[in-house]
């Protein structure tokens, strides 16, 4: 049985996603399943919940948290849904399980024109409201909802985010999401990117973002990439706030900056300040802190005493070359 419905289901999402006339149905990604590329398309319930309860990584738990019922067996979409809520919101999230998600999830970063991927982007926004929903959702049932703009409103009618938040959130990603569509209906692709070489489009995007009819005005480039920038500011603002001081995560501002702002030039002038040049030293601290496996607070302790160290050196840029290299050899990252 298992055989069969495993070609069923990639049938399926082979004549849904398989491109006619230049054109598909629906898009389709099996991508995030158990076991993600390698694992079967199809398997039973209980193997679904064995798995999530006992092999799944923090992330893959905190995908869950959108997980809804959208088709098909409505008794058993309703049954896993409620299974899957309660595998989520079992317990709570500590700051080493922000961490992992966090790590993940800076390397899949995009460029700064990534209007998803970008610092202060689309993922941002959803990854701090999720972030919430498992801090806070262990214990209040209201913010377990799948949709993030009801989970921004159920996280601020609960006194859990500030009036300022929730604005700033809410605003922040129902822009970002227009800008989304608008890039897309161009050519009906998965892009996610501003056409900053292309004007027209830039001018088509910034008209339909705002209902402009008219002649232009010819500064609408521009006036988009202003409002791209605002917004994504507004997020990174928020990020800061809740994971330095909403979350009280004390993980001193080296591991803060590289993992909760990423704000490239407070980074840069960071270690500027260590006495290292911002142009080499800059991938080097950015890996020992992606690829360390520690927690937030013991990653940040290392990385402090090891910029610490360095800055004490005659050459304090080839004194961290030299330990990362040992470093990454022996397998010892902060």
């Amino acid at each position: 049985n298992s055989e069969f419905f495993d070609k069923l289901a990639r049938a399926v999402v082979a004549d849904l996603t398989s491109r006619m006339n230049g054109s598909f149905l629906f898009r389709v990604d099996t991508r995030l399943r158990p076991d993600g590329e390698f694992g079967p398309l199809v398997r039973s319930e209980e193997s679904y919940y064995r798995y999530y309860t006992e092999r799944a990584d923090t992330w893959e738990i905190q995908a869950l948290v959108k997980a809804r019922f959208v088709g098909g067996d409505e008794e058993l979409g309703k049954r896993f849904e409620k299974r899957v809520k309660e595998i989520v919101y079992s317990t709570p999230v500590s700051e080493g399980d922000i961490v992992q998600i966090l790590s993940v999830k800076e390397k899949i970063k995009g460029d700064e024109y990534n209007v998803k991927k970008c610092s202060g982007g689309i993922r941002d926004v959803e990854f701090i409201v999720q972030v919430l929903q498992l801090v806070f959702g262990f214990r209040e049932e209201s913010v377990r909802v799948q949709n993030t703009l009801e989970a921004i409103n159920s996280l601020f009618s609960r006194g859990m985010i500030s009036s300022d938040v929730e604005i700033k959130l809410k605003t922040s990603y129902i822009l970002l999401r227009r800008i989304e569509n608008y890039i897309q209906l161009y050519n009906n692709l998965q892009d996610f990117s501003l056409p900053v070489r292309d004007s027209n489009r830039m001018l088509g995007i910034y008209r339909l973002l705002y209902f402009l009819e008219g002649v232009p005005s010819g500064d609408e480039h521009q006036k988009l990439l202003d409002v791209f920038k605002r917004v994504k500011e507004n997020v990174l603002e928020v990020k800061r706030i809740i994971f330095q001081n909403f979350l009280e995560i004390e993980g001193g501002e080296e591991v803060i900056l590289f993992l909760y702002s990423s704000n490239v030039e407070e980074v840069r002038n960071l270690l500027s300040s260590y006495g290292l040049n911002p142009d080499t030293s800059f991938n080097f601290v950015g890996d020992i802190v992606s690829m360390s496996a520690k927690g937030g607070v013991e990653t940040s302790l290392g990385l402090n005493n090891l910029l610490r160290t360095v800055s004490k050196a005659k050459n304090p840029d080839l004194a961290l070359s030299n330990i990362y290299s040992i470093l990454e050899v022996t397998g010892n990252l902060p």
